[in-house]
């Protein structure tokens, strides 16, 4: 009966927030709107089109070869998990959760390996922390590789604690390693990473845009926005300090935690995912600030080289723009040869 009345509860208290506080919700919607534009896209975008490429293509099966001798004795997983583990530190949150299911629905792995991957596979991608975060809102790149790596670290740990502690590995939950991926041509897996980057930024947009509405609404509440969407959480958290921009990128958000448990599809039960997030933001903060307390004082003057809080566009740097140049010669390429 609660679940049925739900959606109608959800629906109403939406028409009265529109209805009492429309002005603040189109104006937080404008502010989601420009770190759409002035930030998310221009950052974000360019990788996750490489990353979908190297899915795509074939490559991230080879990669994941090589990584699998580390994944695998230290998360104790499948082979098959080392390239969703490798493609969601590359290109951030959702991939991890699409791969997951992809590779479970192929009966490449089982649903204990999914959900014991999903913990720590909710990932910023180096674009976000570096380019969006670092260059994009405190204007300094140095403070964005300290994000990164800290992040990263968080990440690593946070995935030792669940996969050996919380929840262990059950060989009767596992499937067979099985190889039924298609692998097409360059041309069809480039034009597909487009695509599906294109999707997947449309509903990262979506949400950022929605979410910044819902917290400018809020007008006592506005700390709520690093609950709720992880890009407008970030800049709100730029006022508190680096360790707690780096909690909030570990937590995600509701946004992130809605977009996971959607694409996982019943992958992951939602408390372990919340627990996880919480978990991830609580070492990424404690990492952070023993960095900040060890680091000298001339390594922290060199990091805050930029304005805290000064959003501003962030261009496609110099080595994508030749990775992206060198995939249109291999296109181009392998369109001539596809015709003769």
């Amino acid at each position: 009966m609660i679940k049925k009345l739900m959606p109608i509860i959800i629906s109403v208290c939406g028409i009265v927030g529109l209805i009492l506080c429309g002005a603040d919700i189109s104006a937080g919607i404008g502010c989601g709107l420009s770190v759409c534009g002035e930030v998310v896209i221009p950052s974000l975008f360019p990788f996750m089109v490489m990353a979908n490429f190297i899915a795509a293509s074939g490559a991230a099966d080879l990669i994941g070869k090589w990584i699998s001798y580390i994944t695998k004795p230290i998360f104790r997983l499948t082979e098959r998990c080392a390239t969703p583990i490798f493609l969601s530190y590359i290109s951030g949150y959702p991939i991890g959760a699409a791969m997951a299911k992809r590779l479970f629905d192929n009966g490449e792995i089982g649903k204990r390996d999914a959900e014991r991957m999903l913990t720590f596979t909710v990932n910023s991608s180096p674009a976000m922390a570096i380019f969006a975060v670092g260059a994009g809102m405190f204007g300094s790149r140095q403070i964005g590789f300290l994000i990164f790596g800290v992040h990263v670290i968080s990440s690593v740990l946070t995935g030792l604690i669940f996969t050996r502690v919380f929840i262990k590995n059950d060989n009767s939950m596992s499937a067979p390693i099985k190889n039924n991926a298609a692998k097409s041509n360059l041309a069809d897996a480039f034009v597909g990473a487009v695509s599906d980057a294109s999707i997947s930024m449309l509903g990262i947009c979506g949400c950022v845009i929605l979410f910044a509405g819902i917290t400018r609404s809020f007008d006592n509440f506005k700390w709520s926005a690093m609950l709720l969407e992880v890009t407008v959480g970030c800049k709100y958290a730029t006022r508190y300090g680096l360790p707690t921009v780096s909690a909030v990128l570990g937590f995600g958000g509701a946004s992130v935690i809605m977009q996971i448990l959607t694409l996982s599809k019943g992958l992951i039960r939602p408390h372990i995912l919340i627990l996880s997030r919480v978990t991830h933001a609580a070492i990424a903060f404690s990492l952070c600030k023993a960095a900040l307390c060890l680091l000298p004082d001339r390594v922290i003057s060199v990091l805050s080289t930029g304005v805290p809080n000064a959003v501003v566009a962030v261009n496609i740097t110099a080595p994508v723009s030749a990775a992206l140049l060198l995939l249109s010669v291999v296109i181009m390429a392998s369109a001539k040869k596809a015709e003769n």
